[in-house]
């Protein structure tokens, strides 16, 4: 049997998790929701495929289907990251400002129907082809 080993948690990474966690709860609950009221500067998140958190600035990125946004430490509201409104469907944080991630062009974006595996070294503002695009 394979041998497995306890996770360790860092005292500065529970309070990130937890955060991450209670993002996503509230990201979850609000999709049953329809609000009137939409926070000043920021756009609609909605479809959400994936979230993480940076380890260069603590920034929660919100990876959806109608593009990256991030969301810094303790803020209620998130911007979109780039231009690019490409569907995130898969997305992973891998090190500070190093992202990997999958899915397809967003409307009108040029580009093979599947991204293939991406990766970010920039904190999402441009991606680079790894493999299996098409």
């Amino acid at each position: 049997m394979p041998e497995t080993r306890p996770v360790k948690s860092t005292p500065r990474l529970r309070p990130l998790l937890i955060a991450a966690t209670l993002g996503a709860s509230a990201v979850i609950a609000a999709c049953g929701q329809e609000s009137t009221d939409p926070v000043a500067g920021s756009e609609p998140i909605e479809h959400v495929h994936g979230l993480g958190i940076n380890p260069a600035d603590g920034a929660l990125f919100i990876a959806t289907h109608d593009g990256l946004f991030r969301s810094p430490e303790g803020s209620a509201t998130a911007e979109r990251v780039g231009e690019s409104s490409q569907d995130t469907m898969g997305f992973t944080i891998v090190g500070p400002d190093r992202f990997l991630g999958s899915g397809h062009p967003g409307p009108g974006e040029d580009g093979q129907p599947n991204l293939g595996l991406i990766e970010s070294g920039d904190a999402g503002l441009s991606w680079t082809g790894v493999s299996l695009a098409g």
